[in-house]
């Protein structure tokens, strides 16, 4: 389910075309992840977690790191759940 972006409608527009394609190199690293850890509930939710925490940022962030590299932004987003 994805979550309704925060910004103008300008910055929603064009942080929607960024984010989707960052998505296109992040999801297929998602859904391997989860794959993988489909037998273990604790550590899918991590997955899942990243993956709401992704699709939860506003159109600023995307806009901000539209230069950076969707496995960089996967990483940083998973650093900043970690760190809480």
């Amino acid at each position: 389910m994805e979550q309704e972006m925060q910004g103008t409608e300008k910055q929603v527009k064009w942080a929607t075309d960024i984010r989707d394609e960052k998505m296109r190199d992040i999801n297929p690293q998602l859904d391997g992840m989860a794959v993988k850890l489909s037998g273990k509930p604790a550590e899918l939710a991590k997955v899942d977690a990243l993956r709401a925490a992704l699709a939860g940022k506003p159109a600023a962030y995307w806009i901000d790191n539209r230069d950076t590299h969707g496995l960089d932004l996967m990483r940083a987003v998973g650093r900043e759940l970690v760190q809480g």
